[in-house]
């Protein structure tokens, strides 16, 4: 299983977007960005560490979903109208056109 969490030592590798106020400040509690017990993370699975939106940029989740074979995936999170969103949309231009030629022929 691969498992994408948000994660900085000190935000300054984080998007900056231009607001028309500043955000509020981040009081994180320690641990904030630890994957939560109940997932049950294994040491077979891959953990991919992220700091944009999308979970593809500046990553190697495409590099290890190809490496595996993996065509189908699963997204689901927290942000699901911000991160899930960005990765899904991502995805569109890393589709390869047998995938979707298959996809197409099933269609018929």
């Amino acid at each position: 299983m691969g498992l994408v969490r948000v994660s900085s030592k000190d935000f300054k590798d984080m998007p900056r977007p231009l607001l028309d106020q500043a955000p509020p400040a981040m009081n994180l509690p320690p641990g904030w960005d630890e994957i939560v017990p109940e997932i049950g993370v294994t040491d077979t699975d891959h953990v991919i560490t992220k700091r944009q939106w999308d979970a593809f940029h500046a990553t190697d989740l495409d590099q290890q979903l190809r490496r595996r074979g993996i065509t189908t995936i699963v997204l689901c999170g927290i942000a699901s109208g911000i991160g899930v969103d960005t990765t899904a949309r991502s995805l569109r231009p890393r589709v390869s056109g047998d995938f979707r030629d298959r996809r197409h022929d099933r269609l018929q």
